[in-house]
């Protein structure tokens, strides 16, 4: 079949194997997403056929592939849409893509010509491995299963999903128009991984600094434009995590454990987990279990 939607000129062609699930925007519970600027969204599960030619389009455009293959045609050629792939187009860009064989799952939203979505202008359609997919697919699930429902905690719960893929979208979009973003922030998932591995090394803001290539200065920087936080504050909830699994994973001595994270004295690690959750170690460890 043949369909419009407002904001574009397209051919759209759907078999009736497709399963499209659409987000409600006009409901409350998806609200942030339509004060953010997102147009129209929604999970696909397209078999048999799907294709779309899009001209002069008002909106961007951004596709997650979940699972399957689709296809983008470009001068050049057609491009593979595969499973962990992003396509963007922007909006005025002339586009063609479709379902590629027996199966194309996918995430995708429309995005108004304002706001953080503005980075997108002028660009080509790309694509691109996408950087938030993991995160993405069981918000939106999440989104689409409690915004229909009618009492307050549905309402609730899909406001909190609506914001999450918003910010979602936000970042993937910044990494698009500057793709070094999307490196520093590889960059720094790293190092936290490397300290969550080892939190009894003697960590350091110019040590995990050097770990980044960069100053302490513009370390600290990145962790408050990133994280909200400073580089020790960082490395103090890490500590504070993996002491929190050690109390529920093991019936090991606090001396033992704070040898673990880089404390001298279980007293010292004592006070400090309390400062962190309000519990002392011993307390938590006799809740959780």
């Amino acid at each position: 079949m043949g369909e419009t939607f407002p904001g574009m000129r397209a051919t759209v062609l759907i078999d009736g194997d497709c399963r499209e699930r659409f987000v409600p925007l006009q409901s409350a519970g998806a609200k942030p997403l339509a004060d953010h600027g997102v147009l129209l969204g929604g999970l696909s599960e397209l078999r048999t056929r799907y294709e779309i030619a899009r001209s002069d389009p008002t909106f961007h455009l951004v596709i997650y592939t979940l699972g399957g293959t689709g296809w983008l045609e470009r001068a050049a050629g057609t491009v593979p849409l595969a499973a962990g792939s992003l396509l963007v187009v922007p909006a005025g860009v002339t586009s063609r893509y479709g379902l590629f064989d027996q199966a194309w799952d996918i995430a995708w939203f429309h995005l108004a010509d304002q706001g953080a979505w503005r980075a997108l202008r002028a660009g080509q359609a790309q694509v691109r491995a996408a950087s938030e997919m993991l995160a993405l697919r069981p918000a939106c699930e999440g989104l689409l299963a409690e915004a229909r429902l009618e009492d307050p905690g549905g309402r609730r719960l899909a406001n909190l999903y609506a914001e999450v893929i918003a910010h979602l979208l936000e970042r993937e979009v910044a990494a698009v128009a500057d793709p070094r973003s999307l490196e520093v922030r590889q960059r720094l998932q790293d190092l936290w991984a490397e300290v969550g591995a080892r939190p009894d090394e003697a960590w350091t803001v110019a040590a995990l600094a050097a770990r980044v290539h960069c100053s302490a200065v513009h370390f600290n920087r990145l962790c408050a434009r990133h994280y909200g936080a400073k580089p020790m504050q960082m490395v103090f909830r890490l500590r504070m995590e993996r002491v929190a699994r050690l109390l529920v994973q093991t019936d090991e001595p606090l001396k033992w454990i704070a040898d673990r994270v880089g404390y001298r004295t279980p007293f010292a690690l004592s006070d400090a987990f309390k400062r962190w959750c309000g519990l002392r170690p011993e307390e938590y460890r006799s809740r959780a279990r």
